[in-house]
């Protein structure tokens, strides 16, 4: 089965919310590894 969507969502935290955005993401990104129907994840962090 071929990737036929994708999403882009580019979040940028406030001052001092940096460690919370962070959290949140790794959150996201576990739930997502649990879900057998992702196939790829990709997350580009950038300072």
């Amino acid at each position: 089965m071929s990737i036929d969507r994708g999403l882009l969502a580019t979040l940028e935290a406030k001052p001092g919310k940096e460690e919370e955005l962070r959290a949140f993401l790794e959150k996201g990104r576990e739930l997502a590894a649990a879900d057998a129907e992702i196939r790829t994840i990709d997350v580009i962090a950038v300072k």
